[in-house]
């Protein structure tokens, strides 16, 4: 049996008797060895279609894709929203007919004035209409007709007509009436050259041109700002701008004693954390402590000058005070390391060890060695006693370890200092034969 596909093509089973070759075939395509046969674009004519109703046209109305549907005008024009004798929207008011009333109501802002509704009135019947409103500062001339204003007499005056007034004829106290803001001076009102006491009173500001008889410039909005300045080479006064620049203002509510600080480029700020108490001269900082990048001068500035050497260090007139650290142990009988915990919270400077074979309560003629050595940055160094087997001798030295004992000739231990860092450093242990066990003592610093 025959089927349409999704689209526009007729899907028919292969005969069984043989198979159609691809290839158009009229109104259709064949492909795919006979197996699709697609309509061709525009062969369906609408005789071909299925028969419609009179006055139906073709549209989906149901929802969700689907198939075409046949419809009624009236569903169409119930879908368009179109009730009652409404073909459409109406664009035009030709061809509408109806009363002047039915007019009225339709126009919802207003009502029509129809022909008749208004008595004629003539040009003359307003003219006259004008003349009876004017009063005496208007004239009005009917023949013209023309609407003028009056002549103006008294303190200022203008022709009839005219806009061009003028300042009529009046006394100093009429002036002075008619200025509301202030008495006018006149001519003699002042005596020239008098020498001014006193305030300078009154609405009307007063001009200085003379400053001890120096010149004195006039002010205008570029001055704002500017300081008059007298020039001794022009002998005159000259508006000159402020030196320096900027506001300064307070921020919050300083309270007494505090040290100000700057916020911005424009604020100063009472701290509430460093204070200053004049009366005592002692200065106060919050628990955040006080840096110092440089140096602290106490009395004189070449007297007691307080530095920092190193981390954790600090230095007197460049003399590094120390904290050191201690501790004791017993040398051991093999060749080991041993780790030492100083407990500064930094890399020692120095480190210092002592250390003697063994101790006796009397003279012997068992001789007992003793070393002295320490550790810098540049490496170890020590300086110890040997032994010739039944008296010490004199005094060695090397950089080769920190502490050199001996219980007797070849029976040797040697220690050398290394790692040293924040919290630990190590003893590297050398025998040389078999040591008896000694005791030693370490400082760090």
């Amino acid at each position: 049996m025959s089927e349409w596909d999704d689209g526009d093509r007729l899907k028919i089973p292969a005969p069984t008797g043989g198979t159609l070759s691809d290839g158009d075939k009229g109104d259709i395509t064949v492909s795919a060895s006979g197996a699709t046969w697609t309509i061709d674009a525009g062969a369906v004519t609408l005789a071909k279609q299925a028969n419609m109703a009179t006055a139906s046209v073709v549209y989906r109305k149901t929802a969700g894709d689907g198939a075409p549907e046949v419809q009624t005008l009236a569903t169409l024009k119930t879908d368009l929203g179109l009730t009652g004798t409404n073909s459409g929207d109406q664009t035009s008011i030709v061809g509408i007919t109806g009363t002047k009333a039915q007019f009225d109501t339709a126009v919802t802002d207003g009502n029509f004035l129809y022909s008749g509704d208004v008595t004629q009135y003539t040009d003359e019947m307003a003219q006259d209409a004008v003349g009876g409103m004017v009063d005496t500062t208007l004239v009005y001339t009917d023949a013209t007709p023309l609407l003028s204003r009056a002549a103006l007499t008294g303190a200022v005056t203008a022709s009839a007509g005219s806009n061009a007034t003028s300042l009529g004829s009046f006394t100093k106290a009429q002036l002075t009436a008619a200025v509301s803001d202030g008495d006018p001076l006149y001519v003699g009102d002042i005596t020239g050259n008098a020498t001014h006491t006193g305030d300078a009173t009154g609405a009307t500001a007063l001009t200085v041109v003379k400053i001890q008889g120096k010149d004195f410039p006039t002010l205008s909005a570029a001055d704002d700002q500017k300081y008059p300045k007298y020039v001794s080479a022009s002998n005159a006064f000259v508006m000159t701008t402020l030196a320096g620049g900027g506001n300064v203002s307070n921020t919050g509510t300083p309270a007494n004693n505090q040290v100000a600080v700057w916020t911005d480029a424009t604020t100063i700020e009472g701290d509430t954390a460093l204070t200053f108490d004049t009366t005592t001269d002692t200065l106060s900082v919050g628990t955040g402590g006080v840096m110092v990048t440089g140096t602290i001068e106490l009395g004189a500035a070449t007297d007691t000058t307080i530095s920092r050497a190193a981390a954790g260090v600090i230095a007197v007139e460049g003399v590094p005070i120390l904290k050191a650290t201690s501790g004791v142990g017993a040398t051991p009988t093999s060749s080991t390391t041993t780790a030492i915990t100083h407990g500064l919270g930094r890399t020692p400077v120095i480190v210092r060890i002592w250390g003697k074979s063994g101790f006796t309560s009397s003279t012997s003629a068992t001789p007992v060695t003793s070393s002295e050595g320490v550790w810098t940055s540049s490496g170890n160094t020590c300086i110890y006693q040997a032994e010739n087997g039944t008296t010490t001798i004199a005094a060695q030295t090397s950089t080769a370890f920190s502490i050199h004992l001996s219980t007797s000739v070849g029976n040797i231990i040697t220690g050398v200092i290394q790692n040293v860092g924040a919290t630990t450093f190590d003893i590297v242990w050398t025998e040389t034969g078999t040591h008896t066990r000694g005791v030693y003592m370490w400082e760090a610093q």
